[in-house]
């Protein structure tokens, strides 16, 4: 029984076994790519989510500082507490 084979562009003879072997690996890579990119795209994104997550966390406890300033003086108990809620917020977020 004889083998298929195939002439290479340099006329090396290639068999069929190596032509089927190039060709499943170009569809793997053909197939491997997209997929990689959008991992690398969801990765980013998630990295972007929990940086803007961090800012809305410490807009949100500044904001509530400044009313507690307002409502019931720099001092007070209630501004004190949002102080504290600010440093946790921008503690979690690494700031």
């Amino acid at each position: 029984m004889e083998v298929p084979t195939r002439l290479s562009k340099n006329g090396n003879v290639i068999v069929q076994e190596e032509v089927m072997s190039h060709e499943e690996n170009r569809w793997k890579n053909i197939l491997l790519v997209p997929v990689l990119g959008a991992m690398l795209l969801a990765g980013g994104a998630a990295g972007t989510w929990s940086c803007n997550d961090c800012d809305q966390r410490i807009h949100r406890a500044e904001e509530n500082l400044r009313k507690a300033v307002e409502r019931h003086g720099e001092h007070s108990r209630q501004a004190e507490e949002r102080r504290h809620e600010l440093e946790e917020a921008r503690r979690s977020c690494g700031r």
